[in-house]
């Protein structure tokens, strides 16, 4: 092949090359611009990351508690003959994948036990990912100004793992490691969008225990992970009983959410749960279940917050809200009579 003949395959090849650069360059600023425009109010993941929760979010309103906080605060002193609950939990209770405030189930037990007639204050220590130990923590720094009538703690699972050994940590695959994924991940919505779903993929392929395998494992009623939970909890509740008897645990199970089937409990959780009730009564405590309200939907994707995040959407916030309005006039019906 003579010198002409190479200089023109190399300019063809230069020329298809260049084009298929712009191409690809095209369609990423049009799968960015696009996927900006489909979810222009952003949407959440299970996880708390990413452009799009951020977006999600923005008009967030937080209250006057550490965290931040979200749901009902208070101003100062109780009012005359004014029933106070104070509230603790995770994201749950913070309510991630629920937009509107008035949704939780915070905005929605204080509304319906106002409602009702009765005088009702509420004060919300919630933030994602707190465990039994940060629980007393928020307890010790507010508990005191606050003066509770009521305290209620939404427990979930996760709530036991004090040092984080359970949680699973993202895969290192070979994208993560690069520079390039820190810089895009925070702010791209097609990279997150498109390592997200890579991840849905590819990590089932890892050998590892599922989530709630570890978690059955790891808290084993004669192991040490268990006893040091237990003692956190005993602590917890001493002092929530110094502050007022009227103290209520609200277990939220974890669930299998099977498209068209109602949710189920999680295999090997229900033990471990029962557990933890039994310990929460014998702190004197009592115990609500929310998987009582849960379990009553015909279909498990009703639950979930979002397409992509499995915390309980606003109807499951309300069928919360419902169950436990329920269980505290059950439990102390005197202290939610109408003021005359």
């Amino acid at each position: 092949m003579g010198g002409s003949d190479r200089g023109g395959a190399i300019r063809r090849a230069s020329r298809i090359a260049g084009g298929l650069l712009v191409a690809a360059l095209i369609s990423i600023c049009v799968g960015e611009v696009g996927l900006r425009l489909y979810y222009w109010d952003g949407t959440s993941f299970g996880m708390h990351a990413g452009p799009l929760v951020r977006r999600f979010e923005r008009d967030f309103r937080f209250n006057r508690f550490d965290g931040p906080s979200r749901g009902p605060e208070t101003n100062g002193r109780k009012a005359p003959g004014a029933v106070r609950i104070l509230v603790q939990g995770d994201s749950i209770t913070w309510g991630q994948g629920v937009k509107p405030e008035a949704d939780l189930y915070t905005s929605r037990l204080l509304r319906d036990l106002q409602e009702r007639g009765a005088s009702v204050e509420m004060a919300v220590l919630a933030y994602p990912g707190r465990d039994l130990d940060e629980h007393l923590l928020q307890l010790e720094k507010w508990g005191r100004e606050l003066d509770p009538d009521v305290i209620l703690y939404q427990w979930y699972v996760n709530d036991l793992d004090l040092d984080g050994s359970t949680r699973i940590p993202p895969y290192d695959w070979v994208w993560r490691i690069d520079r390039i994924h820190a810089r895009l991940a925070p702010y791209s919505y097609l990279y997150f969008l498109t390592e997200y779903s890579l991840s849905l993929l590819l990590d089932p392929l890892v050998p590892q225990p599922s989530y709630t395998e570890r978690l059955a494992r790891h808290f084993a009623a004669d192991g040490d992970p268990w006893r040091k939970a237990s003692v956190a909890l005993a602590e917890w509740a001493a002092l929530a009983r110094g502050l007022t008897p009227r103290v209520l645990v609200a277990i939220y199970p974890e669930l299998t959410i099977d498209p068209g089937e109602p949710p189920r409990m999680e295999a090997g959780m229900e033990e471990l749960q029962s557990r933890f009730a039994a310990l929460c009564r014998r702190e004197q405590v009592a115990v609500v279940d929310l998987g009582d309200s849960l379990r009553r939907f015909e279909d498990s994707r009703q639950l979930k917050a979002t397409t992509f995040d499995g915390h309980p959407s606003a109807a499951a916030h309300r069928a919360m809200a419902e169950q436990l309005a329920a269980a505290l006039e059950h439990d102390w019906p005197d202290i939610f009579k109408p003021p005359h």
